[in-house]
């Protein structure tokens, strides 16, 4: 209804303005009041994307395409983001052999 579009509509505000901690707290409550709205489901992704939390992103991602099974938007993104974690995954050292480095995820 009305607070789920209020919601969306906050989101994207603070995604067009840089505050991506507030549009995921929007897109979040959107998507738990709605798990199949495709803007609230994308806001969430694109939030989490843009926070650096790539892994946080695929679970958005595929959790959305449950309710979204033919949403190109994030077929194409939960490809982007699997990529991107395989080649994190190839690049990083593995914790054991690198106890100093601090990973911040």
């Amino acid at each position: 209804g009305e607070e789920l579009r209020s919601l969306i509509r906050m989101g994207t505000e603070h995604l067009l303005k840089g505050d991506h901690v507030p549009a995921l707290k929007a897109f979040s409550r959107a998507t738990d009041a709605d798990p199949g709205d495709e803007e609230a489901v994308c806001g969430k992704v694109a939030a989490l994307r843009r926070l650096g939390r790539p892994r946080g992103a695929l679970k958005a991602c595929e959790a959305g395409l449950v309710a979204l099974p033919a949403c190109a938007w994030l077929l194409g993104t939960r490809e982007e983001l699997r990529a991107e974690l395989s080649d994190d995954e190839e690049a990083a050292p593995a914790a054991e052999e690198a106890p100093n480095i601090g990973d911040s995820r």
